[in-house]
Parts: C-alpha cells; sequence; structure tokens
C-alpha cells in the first residue's frame, strides 16, 4: 500500500510503467521497453509486478521485479491479475475463431500449467480473482450491458452476481467479506450525460454508493476496526 504502480505515455506511442510512492513523490519510470507496457498488477509480497507488453495489437505478459527487469515472460494474454496466494494468474487472450471477445485462462504464476476457463463471445470481457481464489469474478456484455458474474474454475456454474439496468459495469472487484462489491459503472454511449464512477455495491440491500468520478480503480481492503477502535475514528475506511 506504500507505492503505485501505472501506465502512462511518453513520447513513444506505447506505454511504460512507472511507480510513484503513495504521497506522490518520487515518481519514477520502471520500464523502457521497446514494445511499451500497461496493465501492471503487484503480487501479493510486492516484490514482483505482472504486466502486459503491448506490440501493435499482440500482448503477452510477462513479470518484472522492482527495478524493472524482466524476470520471465508468460506468453500470450492480457491483463493479468494475483490470485489472492500469489501462486497463479488469471488473465485474457484472443480467441482464434473469432474477432471479438476473449477467453479467460489461469496458470500458474511461473508460465505453466495454463488451462482456459470460459470463452466468452461479448464485446467487453475482464476477469479477476473471487476473494478465496476459488472461483473467477468477470465482466461480460453477454446480456446487454456489461454485468458481474462468477463462475468456477473448471469452467462451470456461471452464475450473475449483479447488473445495473442504466449503466455498464466494468473491473468488479469483491470485499473480502463478500458484503461489497466495487465496480466502474459507465452510462451507455449514446446517453446524453456520459460519466463514469467507481460504486460500491451493498451485496445484501443492493443499495449502491457512489465514491468517486474516475475509472481503472485499485482496491486496498484493510481490516474493520474493533468497535471501540471504531469509535475512536472520525471515518475508519473499508477500502481506499
Amino acid at each position: 500500500g506504500s507505492r503505485l504502480a501505472y501506465c502512462a505515455r511518453d513520447e513513444a506511442f506505447y506505454g511504460q510503467i512507472r511507480i510513484v510512492n503513495a504521497n506522490g513523490k518520487g515518481s519514477r519510470k520502471l520500464t523502457h521497453l521497446k514494445t511499451g507496457a500497461c496493465f501492471p498488477e503487484w503480487s501479493p509480497g510486492g516484490k514482483e509486478i505482472v504486466i502486459t507488453l503491448i506490440e501493435g495489437i499482440s500482448t503477452t505478459l510477462a513479470i518484472v521485479d522492482e527495478n524493472g527487469t524482466v524476470l520471465r515472460e508468460l506468453g500470450v494474454g492480457r491483463a493479468a491479475h494475483w490470485s489472492p496466494d500469489g501462486k497463479r494468474l488469471v488473465f485474457l487472450r484472443p480467441m482464434s475463431h473469432t474477432q471479438q471477445g476473449s477467453s479467460i485462462w489461469i496458470m500458474d504464476a511461473d508460465g505453466s500449467e495454463a488451462k482456459e476457463i470460459l470463452e466468452d463471445g461479448s464485446r467487453v470481457v475482464q476477469a479477476g480473482w473471487l476473494p478465496d481464489g476459488a472461483g473467477i469474478l468477470f465482466t461480460s456484455q453477454r446480456d446487454g450491458l456489461a454485468a458481474a458474474f462468477t463462475v468456477d474454475l473448471d469452467g462451470k456454474n456461471v452464475r450473475k452476481l449483479g447488473a445495473d439496468p442504466l449503466m455498464n459495469w466494468f473491473h468488479p472487484v469483491l470485499s473480502p467479506d463478500g458484503k461489497s462489491l466495487i465496480v466502474e459503472a459507465a452510462t451507455q454511449p449514446d446517453s446524453n450525460v456520459k460519466r463514469v464512477s467507481v460504486v460500491q455495491i451493498d451485496a445484501h440491500s443492493r443499495r449502491a454508493t457512489m465514491l468517486a468520478i474516475g475509472n481503472h480503480f485499485s482496491v486496498l481492503w484493510g481490516q474493520t476496526p474493533e468497535p471501540k477502535a471504531r469509535d475512536a475514528e472520525k471515518n475508519p475506511p473499508l477500502a481506499r
């Protein structure tokens, strides 16, 4: 939680990964790759970062260390996310038999044991892990607007977790206790008022609360304070 990794374009066409301290200081370029790089995510241990190497329309995955040194390339894929235990990655691959949609895959963090979980032919597909690592949380436009779904690691039991009749949901993240879903909610492209915001949905009441105007968020979940400690805080945050 002390540093941020993000993708930014410089003079070149492609982006590079940069790191900055959480206080806004110490910004530095992490990668200097000819192909460009984006979609960084820290490993749970904070020593490695999985990134997507971008060359034209082709994308491959790689692991870099804190100095930007490429430790290993992992093959074709994009937008990878670490499992909660740091042992596996979920990522997307294009489907060879269609120009639209993506396949959701998982593999071990060393690049072995790659396995396809699910094919989705909708225009927007994004995938992450459930908090316990026992399944995948993903977004799909299979029912029209982008909504949140879950699927088991064997590709079975696809279930809709939630949806909004007026907004597209992207980048879903479920809280460790399963009580809260955070999404990037975007109005439809043909809407008179266009807005993208970070929204928190209560899993029980379905009540939605807008947390901020913005997109491509990252969530750092903290422990809920004990009652006495909570009373001592004015605004104890569950997520930052």
